[in-house]
């Protein structure tokens, strides 16, 4: 029965994690494709206007050229982002069905900061102890365990029964009065099967302790791998995100300076707008890398055991 419950909160964790990837992925795709929207809305326009000061022989036919180049990396940009929210959306479907609007999931899951571990060996002894899957397995070590108890006492050891029987007589062959019989006895039976039967169960149930402990050991290296995995992978991602957030901080006071240049002659029209179609990207590039980190965590308390659907209320 504990095995059974432990097996089923298994299965629990790994479709709240599969969920939850869903979800977020879901999420991202969602930020992504409105950046890229934007990104292309900005070149059509920045463009456009090139194009009318062409016309009116105040621009230069290589800056349209080269805006109309950046346009056809943003369309690429646009056409990837649409065909991920659309494989997205189709995971999210097969997992919980049904259609709902687009705001149902602009609302960004929150990664619970405090029940993540403080360090790689906090987590290791952590999913020592909290892994579903090895405490299945130990679980299944003591039931291969208990059955060599069973087949030694059940199939090698005499079975010993103590019998203790009271008569008590009324009248006994029409004889006036009361017999009172007591009987004790002791027995002892034995069963010898000529193949050895016995043995073999016995040894057959020793080789499967020994294969259970054996898949335990097993399993305990390959989740502590998954443990230095996840750790390292949200290690990264957080270092990414980080990243990203400053490189967009970064192209976002350039493209304020150039906007002010572009005003005085400084900056041609293609600075301005390869530093807008820049920023648009770094945004999409570090909401994604928002994503990654959740994820990451998600699956780290999932691989270390505390993964349940109670630290997302």
């Amino acid at each position: 029965r504990q095995q059974a419950q432990t097996g089923a909160v298994v299965v629990v964790q790994d479709l709240l994690l599969e969920g939850l990837t869903a979800y977020i992925n879901l999420n991202r795709a969602m930020s992504m494709f409105d950046y890229a929207e934007r990104s292309v809305v900005n070149v059509q326009k920045q463009t456009g206007l090139e194009q009318s000061r062409v016309d009116m022989g105040g621009g230069f036919t290589s800056d349209v050229l080269q805006a109309k180049s950046q346009l056809a990396g943003a369309q690429a940009r646009l056409a990837r982002a649409k065909g991920a929210l659309v494989n997205a959306g189709n995971r999210f479907r097969a997992l919980f069905g049904g259609e709902s609007s687009a705001d149902d999931y602009k609302q960004r899951i929150v990664v619970p900061q405090d029940l993540l571990p403080a360090s790689l060996d906090d987590a290791v002894a952590l999913a020592r102890s909290r892994n579903r899957q090895l405490e299945a397995l130990r679980l299944g070590t003591q039931s291969a365990r208990a059955e060599i108890d069973r087949v030694r006492g059940a199939e090698l050891f005499p079975k010993i029964n103590a019998v203790a029987e009271n008569k008590l007589m009324r009248n006994p062959a029409g004889v006036l009065g009361d017999r009172n019989e007591q009987t004790f006895k002791l027995e002892m039976t034995y069963q010898f099967n000529a193949g050895l039967a016995s043995v073999h169960s016995l040894t057959a149930a020793r080789e499967a302790l020994a294969v259970s402990r054996s898949r335990l050991d097993d399993t305990r290296d390959l989740v502590e791998e998954q443990v230095r995995n996840a750790w390292q992978n949200l290690v990264s991602a957080r270092e990414n995100a980080s990243h990203l957030d400053n490189q967009t901080n970064i192209v976002g006071e350039f493209l304020r300076m150039a906007r002010d240049e572009r005003v005085l002659g400084l900056r041609s029209l293609i600075d301005v707008l390869s530093g807008e179609t820049t920023l648009i990207n770094a945004q999409s590039d570090a909401a994604s890398a928002v994503a990654d980190v959740a994820i990451a965590a998600f699956t780290l308390l999932k691989v270390t055991g505390t993964l349940d659907l109670d630290i997302l209320k």
